[in-house]
């Protein structure tokens, strides 16, 4: 086995409070710490039962380990939490991203090359 992540499966996630006060807030995600990497999620509020499906799938590039969910706004990006690729690789997530403010539960998988 090579414990290198080649996909991620972005399946659903739950929106339990947004770091955006007054608007919805705007996931993205990051692989590393790299920007040109990043991928659009959505867009959510902290509405009751607002669990969206994702179904997103994304190549990870190689020698990256992590995915950051950043929060996107024009007067600047916050971070929602980051997730190791290579722990549970082959079965099905569920993390709880958060900072100061926002709450998300996401469920994925990491598929790992060969």
């Amino acid at each position: 086995m090579s414990n290198q992540p080649q996909f991620i499966t972005l399946i659903d996630i739950e929106c339990v409070s947004t770091d955006d006060l007054t608007e919805n807030d705007q996931l993205i995600g990051r692989f590393g710490n790299l920007q040109a990497t990043d991928f659009i999620i959505g867009q959510f509020n902290s509405a009751p039962g607002n669990k969206v499906a994702l179904n997103i799938q994304a190549i990870v590039p190689l020698g990256v380990t992590t995915l950051q969910i950043i929060e996107q706004d024009l007067t600047g990006d916050d971070l929602i939490g980051t997730i190791n690729l290579t722990e549970n690789m082959s079965v099905e997530n569920e993390v709880t991203l958060r900072n100061d403010s926002a709450v998300y539960i996401l469920h994925y998988i990491v598929t790992e090359g060969n």
